[in-house]
């Protein structure tokens, strides 16, 4: 036997190290299922494509993520031509996407306290938009109510840089609660 040989030193070292593991992400280690109270509720298989998020993640229109847990959605797995979609609009009424803390409640985080100015970058345009370059999708009022909440949005980001200004990146605990009023006023 040749120990100069890379490969037998390589496999050598498997033998003498039995749990090396190098190989863990290549066997599933757990398994979901739904729960059994809402296996009822589940949609036939013949009747959708696959699921995803109502509301998005994160309130990062930039990172939009139209896909579910699995990697799939209407654009990937496409229901037949023949079958009509609707647009109820239920995405069109939430003009937030706030984060939520461990208690279920949710987070406006304020990115222009973070020196490393990426929110310059965002648009901050509602992420339902996107549709609205589709023909079947565009109307006029959709078009106005997209403004509209772009507007808000563009508002609330004015509000929290106008909040670096005035407090600064590190604000006392009474100028926390003059934000906090300013922002809830604001977002109701």
């Amino acid at each position: 036997m040749n120990i100069d040989n890379p490969f037998i030193r390589w496999h050598k070292s498997f033998e003498d190290y039995p749990s090396f593991l190098s190989d863990i992400d290549d066997y599933a280690m757990h398994t979901t299922d739904d729960f059994e109270r809402l296996k009822k509720y589940k949609a036939d298989k013949k009747h959708v494509v696959g699921i995803t998020t109502a509301i998005p993640k994160q309130d990062n229109d930039e990172a939009f993520e139209f896909y579910d847990i699995q990697g799939e959605s209407l654009y990937s797995n496409p229901p037949p031509k023949g079958y009509i979609t609707v647009d109820h609009g239920l995405d069109e009424e939430h003009i937030w996407a706030f984060g939520r803390d461990l208690f279920n409640q949710e987070v406006v985080k304020n990115t222009w306290m973070n020196e490393n100015y990426l929110s310059g970058k965002h648009s901050y345009a509602p992420w339902w938009g996107e549709k609205l370059c589709m023909p079947h999708f565009y109307k006029q009022d959709k078009l106005e109510k997209f403004d509209r909440h772009w507007d808000h949005r563009l508002g609330l980001e004015t509000l929290k840089k106008l909040h670096v200004l005035r407090f600064g990146r590190n604000p006392s605990e009474h100028a926390r609660k003059a934000m906090q009023d300013e922002i809830n006023w604001y977002i109701s």
